[in-house]
């Protein structure tokens, strides 16, 4: 660790100089966001949501993340490097945040991690072709893949049409991740994943757009290392198993006049081998449906309403319940439930585990003036799966404001309750599921 330290340091103060360097440029990103949050109790890894006396708890969490950017003067090729910091405090991985406790006083266990080193470049024989190659966001339908990856992405425009297509890789052995072996080919080729993703937009005009995507994903023989379905209540009966997955797409967005929305609709489909004893082979067969429109009066304000559906698992055969790569979490805008502002939230995704979502939402906001602006929400969470005979998760009541303090520091403060109902009530050890509350406190400095 500390002669990655020393590299890391070295790397870093190379990219610093490099604006030194004739007919390059350099250009430095960053973003800086301090989180806080005070909650009566979360659910934990059994699931429970009854609250017991010593479940309410304060969580401090910090992401820094900084980007140097190197571009010729003929903007012909690119590199980008990036690095990202976490530290979380005052959860631990139990509890289901998804980096863990940060450690000592000293920081010791922060999760330090290479986010961005990618070329990416325009082809010589095709100028209106770009190739990414390297560790890069893969910009892929958020409600499949929100994040980044290694890979290889091509990049090209049609005249309004714009289609990218990429394949990526993840060494997804969880047994090897202390070994030398890891990544090393020969019987490690079992676990490797390979993601392969085309995605084709036609942009109509200004904010209207249309887009198609395919994407194919093989996670090898241990499924639980990339792909997930929420693994904080009641995560998928498989676990780990070699698993083939694809999900075809529509999405879209308009605005026209005072009017504005969007849609996704997903397929999943494909194959799943159990890791189990029987070896139980079962199809895929999954749907998600997201629907928002909106309208902005008083020059100021929006009002916004929404729907998600994510299928859940029948138990009669077919795996039903939609799952994805790491799935976009503030769609819906809760708080209590889905921890808005924290990028460590402990669902990977807005369904309720193998139990699906039907949830409708609904947004108001206004903005005050150019520094701050609000809104006030509201969720009605369901399950698609019943729970017991139960689908009704609660009511939710959020709201959140936006004030920028300076042109790059802005504060964020959001409180969100939740009403149990009855499908939460399932999940309580005594029968009995507590109301759920939190607020949380964001400063974010980007620039």
């Amino acid at each position: 660790m500390k002669n990655f330290k020393v590299f890391l340091a070295g790397a870093i103060a190379a990219l610093i100089a490099m604006p030194a360097f004739a007919g390059v440029n350099v250009k430095m990103k960053g973003d800086f966001r301090e989180y806080f949050s005070v909650f009566n109790y979360f659910p934990d890894a059994t699931g429970d949501t009854h609250k017991n006396k010593k479940d309410s708890d304060f969580r401090y969490a910090q992401r820094v993340r900084l980007s140097w950017i190197a571009e010729d003067d003929e903007k012909k090729v690119r590199g980008t490097f990036g690095i990202e910091v976490d530290t979380v405090a005052g959860q631990s991985k139990a509890t289901g945040t998804r980096n863990g406790p940060g450690g000592n006083f000293e920081g010791d266990a922060t999760n330090i991690e290479i986010w961005l080193a990618y070329l990416d470049f325009e082809l010589p024989f095709d100028p209106a072709t770009r190739v990414y190659m390297g560790l890069q966001e893969t910009d892929m339908n958020p409600l499949v893949f929100c994040d980044n990856a290694m890979g290889v992405r091509l990049v090209r425009g049609f005249g309004d049409v714009d289609v990218s297509l990429a394949w990526y890789r993840n060494d997804g052995d969880k047994s090897q991740k202390s070994s030398n072996t890891r990544g090393y080919g020969g019987e490690g080729k079992d676990y490797y994943d390979n993601l392969y993703a085309l995605d084709v937009t036609w942009n109509i005009a200004d904010a209207n757009k249309l887009g198609f995507f395919v994407y194919f994903m093989d996670a090898g023989e241990d499924f639980g290392e990339s792909l997930c379905s929420n693994d904080t209540i009641d995560p998928m009966w498989w676990g780990d198993g070699d698993t083939q997955t694809y999900w075809i797409g529509l999405s879209g967005a308009f605005e026209q006049g005072a009017f504005f929305g969007g849609f996704n609709g997903i397929y999943q489909g494909g194959k799943v081998k159990a890791s189990d004893s029987n070896l139980e082979k079962r199809d895929i067969t999954a749907w998600l449906a997201n629907l928002e429109l909106g309208v902005k009066f008083l020059e100021r304000a929006y009002a916004k309403i929404g729907y998600l559906y994510m299928s859940g698992d029948k138990g009669k055969g077919d795996i039903n319940n939609f799952f994805g790569i790491d799935i976009d979490n503030t769609v819906t805008g809760s708080v209590a439930l889905l921890e808005n502002l924290d990028w460590n939230g402990a669902f990977y995704g807005p369904n309720i585990g193998q139990y699906g979502a039907q949830h409708v939402y609904v947004n108001v906001g206004y903005e005050f003036n150019d520094q701050t602006e609000g809104r006030i929400g509201f969720l009605w969470a369901n399950t698609d799966k019943s729970v017991d005979g139960a689908n009704a998760v609660g009511y939710e009541f959020n709201a959140q404001v936006d004030h920028k303090l300076t042109k790059n520091l802005t504060w964020s403060l959001a409180g969100g309750y939740m009403i149990a109902d009855d499908a939460w009530d399932k999940f309580a050890s005594n029968g009995d599921g507590s109301d759920l509350w939190r607020i949380e406190s964001r400063l974010r400095f980007k620039f």
